[in-house]
């Protein structure tokens, strides 16, 4: 008997899922309040291509959170913005915020960040304070050039 059509599909699925599943963040992460830092993955060695990660932040109640970058920072930058890769810090408080992080994938979110995007090779300039006790750190990267990351 010759093989079928869906066959031959699932066989071809077969030799493109494993350079998907290979990216190590494709999604949600959640952090809860005894973390006390957070990186890129892989740091601080280079982070893979195609990364569309989101890490939900939760600190203790009745704070507010500071995050501040620290160590090396190398995150892909071509010409004067971050359209390539990129950090933004989201501040949940705000609820239009809230609501498109909430129903959006990572990196697609119509949402503006508190901060960010940052990029380059040179630490953001001073600690992010959001409005409570929960942020969204977002991190995306696209095909090519890829740098070491970065710490919170």
């Amino acid at each position: 008997m010759a093989p079928s059509l869906s066959t031959v599909v699932l066989v071809a699925l077969s030799f493109i899922t494993p350079s998907v599943i290979a990216v190590p963040c494709q999604g949600d992460r959640i952090i809860g309040p005894d973390v006390r830092v957070i990186t890129s993955d892989n740091y601080p060695n280079n982070y893979e291509d195609y990364t569309y990660c989101r890490y939900f932040i939760t600190g203790p109640p009745n704070t507010q959170l500071t995050l501040t970058f620290t160590g090396t920072f190398q995150v892909e930058q071509i010409g004067s913005t971050c359209d390539q890769d990129r950090v933004s810090i989201y501040d949940t408080s705000i609820r239009a915020t809230n609501n498109s992080l909430s129903t959006s994938r990572a990196c697609r979110s119509t949402a503006s960040p508190a901060f960010g995007p940052f990029c380059g090779n040179t630490l953001p300039p001073r600690a992010q304070t959001v409005r409570r006790n929960r942020a969204v750190v977002e991190f995306c990267s696209d095909y090519g050039i890829a740098g070491t990351g970065w710490r919170i």
